[in-house]
């Protein structure tokens, strides 16, 4: 179960956001891009593991040292999505991963690390954020996920729900007596013959 709720953003939060989500669509789109050319080479792909430890690679090299400046978890959740795509695809429930583009797949999500109060939310390396709450976040909140849609940003909150065993709403009790081992019918009533047979008639 999921609340989505519209972002109350500023200047210096817009930046932040737009940074995290063209981090993770690059992460996407570079092992993506990486695994097709393996896959026209006869080359096994990358695995979630190998990806990471390119992706951390990356990080301390001059060219993509600015990966850094991402939530490193927010990364780590693009390439897990990215590992499931291929799952799905392998087991023939869906079409193989698309290249995500700027504007249309900006989005990136924290497993962890998140804190919620009231009408702000904080995310690491962003820092405490307001948004629009039309109603409260029921359960407890198992990741967020930071998405834009046209102009606006939305954080949205998966959440988990604890649902009660149902109860029958019957109040009466119905007893069985385990000492019988069948259930027989009762017998039937005895033949009386016919009111003919009964008058001495024949």
């Amino acid at each position: 179960m999921g609340f989505k709720y519209r972002v109350k953003t500023t200047e210096p939060i817009r930046q932040q956001f737009i940074k995290n989500a063209g981090a993770c669509r690059f992460i996407w789109n570079k092992i993506l891009s990486i695994n097709e050319h393996r896959y026209l080479a006869g080359v096994p792909r990358l695995n979630y593991y190998d990806a990471w430890a390119l992706v951390a690679w990356m990080k301390q090299s001059e060219e993509y040292g600015w990966l850094k400046d991402a939530n490193a978890e927010s990364l780590q959740q693009c390439l897990i999505d990215l590992e499931r795509a291929y799952t799905n695809l392998f087991a023939g429930r869906t079409a193989p991963p698309q290249y995500r583009k700027k504007f249309l797949a900006d989005r990136f999500r924290y497993p962890q690390g998140f804190k919620v109060e009231g009408r702000k939310v904080y995310l690491p390396k962003i820092g405490w954020v307001a948004f629009w709450r039309h109603r409260e976040v029921v359960g407890t909140v198992k990741n967020v996920t930071v998405s834009r849609q046209g102009n606006h940003w939305y954080v949205a909150f998966q959440v988990e729900i604890d649902v009660p065993e149902p109860v029958h709403p019957a109040i009466s009790a119905v007893g069985i007596d385990l000492g019988i081992a069948t259930f027989n019918r009762p017998p039937r009533a005895a033949h009386k013959g016919s009111r003919m047979e009964q008058e001495g008639e024949i």
